[in-house]
């Protein structure tokens, strides 16, 4: 509601001081290419709180401080590096959703742990449904494939 306040125009807030902000589900993308960084952020940043990082010992340092409900983790990532990550992201919450992004299905059936193998290339619209996206929420027409 607008209302006139010393000749300014001010807008009533709905919400009060005390509300906690809305949470937003955390993402973590540990990915070595820029451009699918930027990619990857920019589509999903409009349902998740999002951050990057191009190495594995930044991302140890972010899980640490974010707690995430996904991790997405490239395959050009070390298996030893990509795992310890894995398993780190688990051992803070057992519910976190693990993709291990691969170049082919050779890569996919290589890793031994549970977390969820989206092949490259792949369109980011599927991506953001394996984070939980609605299908209809990820239909506007920008999916183009990346990878």
């Amino acid at each position: 509601m607008a209302s006139l306040r010393n000749g300014r125009n001010t807008r009533q807030r709905h919400e009060r001081a005390s509300d906690p902000p809305a949470k937003r589900p955390r993402v973590l993308i540990v990915e070595l290419d820029p451009l699918m960084r930027w990619s990857m952020r920019t589509y999903l940043q409009r349902w998740f709180d999002v951050a990057t990082t191009d190495s594995a010992r930044a991302a140890i340092r972010l899980l640490g401080e974010y707690g995430v409900r996904a991790l997405i983790i490239s395959d050009e990532m070390s298996e030893e590096a990509a795992e310890g990550l894995e398993t780190l992201a688990r051992q803070q919450d057992g519910r976190v959703t693990v993709v291990r992004t691969v170049t082919g299905v050779s890569d996919a059936s290589s890793t031994k742990t549970p977390a969820v193998r989206l092949e490259k290339p792949f369109e980011l619209a599927s991506l953001a449904q394996l984070l939980g996206v609605p299908a209809q929420e990820t239909r506007n027409g920008d999916d183009r494939p990346v990878g």
